[in-house]
């Protein structure tokens, strides 16, 4: 968690492809500990108090259209960053395809899931 948090503040600063890639990584890595952890934890522990059990957890399509929003953020965040910065055409331009990809994953991943509702 807190190499993600570091890395994710060397993205904003620099913003190169590789600290994106190390960034994305990282991601994934802290999601399979969360996963990791919740599997060796009981998923739905009542607590003694209260009686209420725990959340469950989201399924497999909830967990893939969490991170597709958040890939179609972040590409969003770099393509911005990148005007601001005035980047050159073609940085502008590769960019944009890989948001304009991004938010075409969100979009099927969206109708899958309505499809299955």
């Amino acid at each position: 968690q807190v190499a993600l948090r570091k890395a994710e503040k060397q993205l904003e600063i620099h913003g190169t492809e590789e600290l994106r890639s190390q960034v994305e990584q990282l991601r994934v890595a802290a999601e399979q500990a969360k996963q990791a952890l919740s599997a060796a934890t009981p998923a739905a522990t009542t607590t003694a108090s209260t009686g209420k059990t725990a959340k469950a957890e989201p399924s497999a399509a909830e967990q893939a259209l969490k991170k597709a929003k958040i890939a179609v953020a972040m590409k969003r965040a770099a393509l911005r960053k990148a005007e601001r910065s005035e980047a050159p055409a073609e940085t502008l331009s590769a960019l944009q395809d890989e948001l304009t990809e991004a938010e075409q994953d969100l979009a099927k991943l969206n109708q899958t899931e309505e499809a299955s509702v």
